[in-house]
């Protein structure tokens, strides 16, 4: 009788399985994807958007396909995105049941508390949490996080490696809010209101000992506390872009294995020499979109000499990139493998042969978009790096065009390259003789005017006695010759003789 019982509840479990098996496929989009022979199903991609029935059944095993519920472990992989619009009631995160669900994308929701153990059951499979886009706080606890039971960590989830927390309302981290989480590589906290990195957040980021990828994008921060990067040996990209800061983290030093740096946006006015520290591993400089960004100078970056590609890109006010910005001498160049250099947008108007090595060598280069001046100072970029890049990117090299001098506005590069133009050298005070033409035309008529005019009045000087008796003949000729100082004295006295003297007396 008791196996009778046993047997139809077994059979009801299985119905009552089987009859919920698809239901989530019935509110959401399913997509699944099947091996290279067609005969098993491998993942199932499921997206809900704007959903009302996933907040109330994804907490019920049922809910998912039977596939997934079943605790075979050839069953396949789940990648579940969740995204409703604002009006969602899904405010508060609940602990999943056991499915097999690698990606868990749980953003653009109004979630603002997640409940302790609210991943445990995926704790031997879940790679990925996505949380971005919520309500979330710095209450945010790290039981919420909390795993299984494991003997060499505390209770982790033993496969998470990312974890996305953009644009929530978090201005501080709790110091132990990663303690569970020791696969961690990468963290992303972009557009949170932090403003500072407090103590506490430089202990909760200092408990990951295996992060990889730190992005801090857009936090409003005004710097990094020393020794904030001291603890993650490992990190190999940190995204301080679009922040306050203006110069580059003293504590950028302690990150060794650093590989890329992203520091767009930033209101930094110039690189001066040495103002990257020394980062020998550091492969990828990313310094664009910066408002105020002015000049880089000589030894700028000379410590990273394992640079391989620089972003520089649309700086408005950049006019100026030294010579030596990358290394100190041309002989060092060699130091310095280049393979992609993206300088266009920015305001350069002048770029030195000698920044790097060999351009032949670069893979990607991007120079279209500066006022270039067109004289003999960039005639090697006419002559010989127009050319490679042409080889590299057609369309890019046929984008550069001439701002200066004006008689050669609005030409391109490319076109006096392939003409072979030989471009003349500028006046050196600025100076410009082209447009000197005009005014010296008019000197030279009005000379030529005023030599007969002088030479006219010249002689109407001369002979001004002769031209008074033709035009007057009836003037005696003593008045026409006129009358000099001494006929006019002599009116006035007259020679006094001795006679005149006796007389007086």
């Amino acid at each position: 009788m008791r196996r009778r019982i046993a047997s139809t509840a077994l059979l009801l479990a299985l119905i009552f399985g089987f009859a919920n098996a698809d239901k989530i496929c019935d509110d959401c989009k399913c997509e699944d994807s099947e091996d290279k022979d067609g005969k098993f199903v491998t993942s199932t991609w499921i997206e809900c958007r704007n959903n009302e029935n996933f907040h109330k059944s994804y907490q019920n095993a049922n809910y998912w396909p039977y596939q997934i519920s079943s605790g075979n472990k050839t069953q396949p992989t789940v990648v579940i995105d969740v995204s409703v619009s604002d009006d969602t009631d899904l405010t508060r995160l609940r602990p999943f049941p056991a499915v097999p669900i690698t990606r868990l994308a749980l953003h653009s929701n109004h979630i603002s508390s997640v409940d302790d153990d609210a991943f445990s059951s995926l704790a031997d499979i879940l790679e990925v949490i996505d949380l971005s886009d919520n309500r979330l706080t710095s209450s945010l606890k790290p039981e919420a996080f909390r795993g299984t039971y494991d003997n060499t960590s505390y209770q982790p989830l033993h496969k998470l490696r990312v974890l996305k927390l953009m644009r929530n309302a978090f201005h501080s981290l709790n110091a132990d809010l990663f303690e569970h989480l020791p696969a961690l590589e990468e963290l992303y906290l972009d557009q949170n209101p932090f403003r500072v990195i407090d103590s506490v957040t430089v202990k909760a980021i200092c408990t990951i000992p295996k992060l990889k990828l730190l992005s801090l994008s857009r936090t409003s921060i005004q710097m990094l506390p020393d020794g904030f990067l001291h603890t993650p040996r490992f990190l190999e990209i940190l995204d301080i872009s679009h922040n306050n800061l203006r110069e580059v983290p003293a504590t950028v030093a302690d990150a060794r294995e650093l590989k890329t740096l992203i520091l767009d946006g930033n209101p930094i006015t110039s690189f001066h020499n040495r103002s990257m520290p020394p980062l020998r591993g550091l492969s990828t400089l990313s310094i664009s979109h910066m408002p105020y960004l002015t000049t880089i100078e000589d030894g700028a970056f000379t410590q990273l000499t394992g640079l391989q590609e620089l972003n520089c890109q649309l700086n408005p006010k950049l006019a100026v990139i030294e010579t030596y910005a990358i290394a100190e001498s041309f002989e060092s160049r060699s130091i310095n493998n280049f393979t992609v250099l993206y300088l266009n947008n920015n305001g350069l108007t002048h770029l030195s042969r000698h920044m790097v090595y060999d351009w032949s060598k670069l893979n990607k280069i991007d120079l279209h978009g500066n006022p270039w001046s067109c004289d003999c100072v960039n005639q090697w970029m006419v002559r010989d790096l127009v050319p490679i890049l042409d080889g590299i990117d057609p369309m890019k090299s046929k984008a550069m065009w001439c701002h200066h001098p004006p008689e050669l506005v609005g030409k391109s590069m490319f076109d006096l390259s392939i003409n072979s133009y030989h471009l003349r050298c500028l006046d050196l005070y600025g100076n410009r003789p082209e447009n000197d033409g005009a005014m010296l035309i008019g000197v030279l008529i009005g000379t030529l005017l005023a030599i007969p005019i002088c030479g006219l009045l010249y002689l109407a000087w001369a002979k001004r006695a002769w031209l008074l008796s033709f035009c007057l003949p009836g003037i005696p000729a003593s008045v026409k010759a006129g009358r000099g100082a001494a006929d006019y004295s002599r009116a006035f006295y007259q020679r006094t003789s001795l006679s005149t003297v006796s007389n007086e007396f």
